[in-house]
């Protein structure tokens, strides 16, 4: 199931910003004060959220593709694996200014072994779903 699917089965507004663009005033102008939406979920978006974002919403929530603090940044699966780790997680945590510096909500691991890039990424993909 697709989160836009998840989210219509829950009755849960979702929205995808025009252009795609995290930041557009209309995300952080309207959503919260005309549909009274407190929380901002972010899952595979690649945008850094900016201020007046973090700032119009009670929380905002990023689902990461690495364990943090020690997978920060990007190509986490690619870099847990290039250090030869056993495990690479995944990490639900809050964001704040600083890039995957929030507090951790939820954070779980996978076994690397054998699996290439693309079936490791989708195997935390069905997990954190």
């Amino acid at each position: 199931m697709t989160l836009k699917g998840l989210a219509r089965r829950y009755r849960v507004e979702f929205c995808t910003p025009p252009n795609r663009n995290a930041n557009h005033l209309s995300v952080y102008s309207d959503l919260p004060r005309t549909k009274g939406i407190n929380l901002a979920l972010c899952v595979g978006c690649a945008q850094l959220f900016g201020p007046q974002l973090l700032d119009a919403f009670d929380a905002c929530v990023n689902l990461r593709d690495g364990a943090l603090p020690a997978y920060r940044g990007r190509l986490a699966n690619q870099w847990s694996v290039y250090h030869s780790e056993t495990q690479s997680g995944f990490t639900y945590h809050y964001m704040v200014k600083e890039v995957h510096a929030g507090k951790v909500l939820l954070q779980q691991s996978i076994p690397i072994g054998n699996k290439l890039i693309g079936m490791l990424q989708l195997e935390k993909s069905d997990r954190s779903s």
